[in-house]
């Protein structure tokens, strides 16, 4: 037996390929789920985002594939040779590369996208919960993909971080479908603030309207009384003549 099946550790390099295999294909399950209710829920969605959940799940179609090509390559074809671990990667491993670089730069092209799609009139709130939300989203993928670099430098010798990365494309596509799943919520939290703020002005309107363009203004009235004294010192009488005005 060779040295390098001697040292060859089967847990932290098949075992942790076969684990993440095994989770991309549990978050894949996720994902078509979500697929199916972005599907029953907007209907009127324009085309572009249509084809852009439709590219990304396919790719997701294409990612499993190509991962358990490669799981399958080295564990049953390879079996019993694990040196060629260090030997030319089999094809199906570039692919899945390409495929998660392809579906990260949709991703996070679309939270851009939807943080400037916010337009003057809508509400602060509303894009604040807009910006919140892609943040949200955006980090865990950012956190897990540092996590994968940490593995990657500090465990060379091992497939941990392959395992890692496999389900690294279905978080940002799972991402991606949970944002576009979540606008019903957003759209009821624009709606209530749309009808708080224009409450208290319709009110006003409904009291106008009620009243009539024509409506007479209310009375103003008040009272002015002037008084005028005449007293005739030589009078004996000492006549007083007084005099009111009206009110007007």
């Amino acid at each position: 037996m060779s040295a390098a099946a001697l040292a060859f550790d089967p847990d932290s390099t098949y075992g942790a390929l076969l684990v993440g295999a095994i989770l991309s294909a549990i978050l894949f399950g996720v994902s078509t789920v979500q697929i199916y209710i972005y599907h029953s829920r907007f209907l009127d969605d324009n085309r572009v985002i249509k084809a852009l959940v439709s590219i990304v799940w396919l790719c997701e179609v294409l990612h499993l594939t190509f991962v358990s090509h490669t799981l399958y390559t080295w564990i049953v074809t390879d079996w019993g040779h694990p040196e060629l671990l260090l030997a030319k990667a089999p094809f199906s491993l570039g692919a899945a590369i390409i495929i998660t670089t392809t579906v990260s730069c949709l991703v996070q092209g679309f939270f851009s996208w939807r943080i400037q799609r916010s337009k003057v009139q809508q509400s602060s709130a509303f894009v604040d919960q807009i910006i919140k939300w892609t943040v949200e989203t955006g980090v865990t993928t950012s956190l897990f993909t540092t996590v994968i670099l940490i593995c990657f430098h500090q465990m060379p010798h091992n497939l941990i971080w392959l395992g890692l990365w496999v389900m690294e494309a279905r978080l940002f596509a799972n991402s991606l479908f949970a944002s576009l799943n979540s606008r019903t919520a957003l759209r009821e939290m624009r709606n209530n603030f749309e009808s708080h703020s224009g409450g208290r002005s319709s009110s006003g309107n409904e009291m106008q309207r009620r009243r009539g363009p024509f409506a007479a203004a209310p009375p103003i009235t008040g009272i002015s009384v002037e008084m005028h004294s005449h007293i005739d010192m030589g009078d004996p009488d000492r006549d007083v003549e007084m005099a009111k005005a009206s009110a007007w």
